[in-house]
């Protein structure tokens, strides 16, 4: 509404940042704790325009510019207005990169499967046709393994759109996180602990599975769980990809034959065991089938450089593959 996005730009004047600072830091903050601190978050901001010397150029220019957010920021002690003057730093540090294309920065650092892309609207063109406006209704075009919010801010009217492939991630009420998150910022929230990233409803579900977890004894791993509600109630669904699901059953049953298999090559307990398979119920029979023999898996991306992947199962002494 109105009177939020009035509050919003009013806080950004006092702080001196841009509303587009503004969002890309929230951006990277919400990434980031949903990663679990998992390392740095980088942020691909898109960003149109035609640089100094290609005024009479034909076609449409546009920059990809990561935004770094390193871990160590991402603590409850960093406060707002930290997290806001290290973004301003980083961008001016790396406005001489700018200018460097696309192509090179794919030579330079491989893509990943997956990544965040943010796009700020500042203005929008009004295109005419035979007279008449001409509204534009797409905003964000499809890219491949990119989950991209673009934020349209025009005059009085903000706007927020996201869009992913709902196969690759799960990131349902991301966009009410980010509005939540801006209201407690612009409301007096000084520093990363004070936030709240879960709705209270949330955090009553989150607080009454924590309770139902009582009723499993402490000592049942994973496997024993498994393996008792595939005597306890062997139909009920275990896993649900797309069309296929599987029982219990026929999960306990497909990791008990592979599991045999592993063993008898010479698998057991403390090994290490590489696991490089696409994200299919396949791949948990294959994890369930280590687990059971002993061993630890060591998850690989399909999608890594065939000499990451030989550091990786080097480095971390992985005897099988």
């Amino acid at each position: 509404d109105k009177s939020r996005w009035d509050r919003l730009r009013r806080y950004c004047r006092e702080q001196r940042i841009t509303p587009a600072l503004f969002w890309k830091g929230l951006y990277g903050l919400i990434v980031g704790a949903f990663a679990g601190g998992q390392g740095d978050v980088v942020v691909n901001e898109f960003m149109a325009g035609r640089p100094k010397g290609h005024q009479r150029g034909v076609g449409c220019y546009y920059q990809v510019l990561p935004f770094v957010l390193p871990n160590n920021l991402l603590h409850a002690e960093t406060t707002v207005e930290e997290l806001f003057e290290y973004a301003k730093q980083w961008q001016r540090a790396h406005k001489d990169h700018a200018s460097l294309s696309i192509h090179r920065q794919r030579r330079l650092v491989s893509p990943p499967r997956m990544g965040f892309m943010f796009n700020y609207i500042h203005f929008f063109p009004k295109l005419t046709f035979e007279g008449q406006s001409a509204p534009i209704e797409q905003l964000i075009p499809n890219a491949r393994g990119q989950v991209q919010l673009a934020i349209k801010g025009i005059e009085n009217e903000l706007h927020l759109f996201l869009d992913y492939d709902d196969g690759l991630v799960s990131l349902d009420n991301l966009l009410e996180r980010l509005v939540s998150l801006s209201d407690q910022i612009v409301n007096g929230a000084t520093e990363l602990g004070q936030l709240a990233f879960v709705s209270d409803q949330e955090w009553q579900f989150q607080q009454s599975w924590a309770n139902s977890l009582s009723e499993w004894h402490n000592d049942d791993s994973v496997v024993v769980r498994i393996q008792k509600m595939s005597e306890q109630q062997p139909e009920a669904v275990a896993i649900i990809h797309g069309e296929t699901t599987l029982s219990y059953r026929e999960l306990n049953e497909r990791a008990n034959r592979i599991a045999c298999q592993l063993q008898h090559q010479g698998v057991g307990r403390g090994d290490i065991v590489a696991l490089c398979m696409q994200r299919q119920p396949q791949m948990l029979v294959a994890w369930l089938a280590i687990l059971k023999t002993g061993g630890s898996y060591l998850p690989l991306d399909v999608n890594y450089p065939t000499e990451r992947m030989v550091h990786v199962i080097n480095d971390s002494g992985a005897s099988f593959l």
